[in-house]
């Protein structure tokens, strides 16, 4: 359901600035992984959703969703005015080499699952 809203609002608003998720996330991943074969999409719709409906974002604050890398990606790709991205504490995130090289383009990212996990400001 958010990622249908995620879309109507950026068809209603498509120069929204910012986007803060204050929901608690239904990322119950034991399950999913084990009963659903799509769990990789189903996971990262809520960033597909962004990523294709939101493009003018600059604030996205969405810590505790179900996200991967794959979804992060695809945040950074399809928001190309993104300023801070906070996605602490998402599911499946794994900070990489990869990641910390796509996240530093951002002036403000936070990803911190891990020790090893990134929050930094410029």
């Amino acid at each position: 359901m958010l990622p249908e809203l995620i879309r109507h609002l950026g068809s209603v608003h498509p120069k929204l600035k910012c986007l803060r998720f204050s929901l608690p996330s239904m990322c119950d991943d034991g399950v999913f992984r084990e009963y659903d074969e799509s769990w990789e999409d189903m996971k990262n719709e809520e960033a597909f959703a962004i990523a294709e409906s939101l493009h003018e974002l600059q604030f996205i604050q969405m810590a505790g969703r179900c996200l991967s890398n794959k979804g992060g990606f695809a945040i950074i790709k399809g928001c190309p005015h993104l300023e801070f991205l906070d996605i602490s504490k998402c599911c499946d995130v794994d900070v990489d080499d990869k990641v910390r090289a796509r996240f530093s383009k951002i002036k403000y990212s936070s990803v911190s699952c891990y020790p090893n996990d990134i929050d930094r400001t410029k």
